[in-house]
């Protein structure tokens, strides 16, 4: 049951670019454009608008946007009554993702999942951090893509992918953006949080990662900001930096998607990684390491740039040679 025209078409309205549903479908952006420029020259009607923000679905693209849901949920419903009827045992993984980071890498990662094992039933639970990790102590989960600040537990195991650079994001016209750099540019450096602890502060809430990093670092620095907001929604605090509403600490790649913003690079520099936890004990079998190789790949196509670097462990350089033996 082909029904890429469908896939390709959602992927597009999801990620409201090119580039990054090519990265998501495994395809080139030449590639997704000619398909999209062929397919609404054939229905006659543009499916999205065109700008600097992005494409964004016409009326008719709404159109195929809905049915492509409901014809994408019967494919899937039919192979799953297929796999019933024929007697195919079929194995249920759950991914435990964030809402955003985590849900990109999933959607990408369930596509080409599904297509090479088709008879394990890939799922996802989503949450912040600190619930995802009590889904996995509670069975809930088999798997998380997440983050982490120390890895060092006895319950679970973090195979680290990824380490990124957090720095100290601050508006285009807060004062402090005179001094501060475009995030392609790895100066400036603020050498003590305490040069700002007068500035009011929007933080990242208590159930992510983030604000385990950023109260290690208040407390080792001992200074306490005026915090004005605080959510567990890194793309919302991004939001309230951009619109000036004060300054905080994100994840580089947040400062790369918003041209808005301007950052400190810290001294030293502090990290969060990126990765997937699996309780300790699990004997990985052949298709959830498959998986594993998957989720880096595609985060590694998400994501790359000059502060969101290559780390994986050595169970994870295994992984990659098992998978990919020609790049690892």
């Amino acid at each position: 049951m082909n029904i890429k025209f469908y896939e390709y078409v959602k992927a597009i309205a999801e990620e409201g670019s090119l580039l990054k549903a090519a990265a998501r479908l495994g395809l080139s952006q030449p590639a997704l454009s000619h398909f999209l420029t062929t397919a609404e020259f054939q229905i006659g009607h543009p499916l999205f608008t065109r700008s600097s923000r992005g494409l964004t679905p016409t009326a008719m693209g709404w159109v195929y946007i809905q049915a492509a849901d409901e014809i994408i949920r019967i494919k899937n419903q039919t192979y799953h009554n297929i796999r019933r009827l024929s007697g195919q045992e079929e194995t249920k993984l759950v991914l435990g993702s964030t809402p955003h980071r985590g849900a990109e890498i999933y959607s990408s990662l369930y596509r080409k999942f599904s297509l090479l094992y088709p008879n394990v039933h890939l799922s996802t639970r989503e949450g912040y951090m600190k619930h995802l990790i009590q889904m996995l102590l509670d069975g809930k989960v088999d798997f998380l893509l997440g983050s982490a600040s120390d890895f060092r537990q006895k319950e679970y195991r973090f195979l680290r992918f990824f380490r990124e650079e957090i720095v100290l994001a601050v508006s285009e016209h807060h004062p402090l953006a005179a001094s501060a750099g475009l995030p392609q540019n790895l100066k400036p450096v603020l050498h003590s949080l305490k040069e700002v602890e007068d500035i009011p502060f929007v933080k990242a809430g208590n159930s992510t990662t983030l604000s385990q990093i950023t109260r290690s670092l208040f407390e080792s620095q001992q200074i306490s900001p005026t915090v004005v907001f605080e959510t567990d929604n890194a793309a919302m605090q991004c939001e309230m930096i951009r619109f000036n509403q004060g300054i905080g600490l994100l994840p580089a790649t947040y400062v790369y998607r918003n041209p808005d913003l301007r950052c400190f690079s810290l001294e030293p520099k502090v990290w969060v990684y990126a990765g997937m936890y699996h309780l300790n004990g699990r004997r990985l079998t052949s298709c959830e390491r498959h998986m594993i190789s998957m989720a880096y790949e595609q985060s590694k196509a998400m994501r790359l740039n000059e502060r969101f670097l290559e780390y994986p462990d050595p169970v994870v350089q295994d992984i990659l040679k098992e998978f990919s033996p020609g790049e690892y």
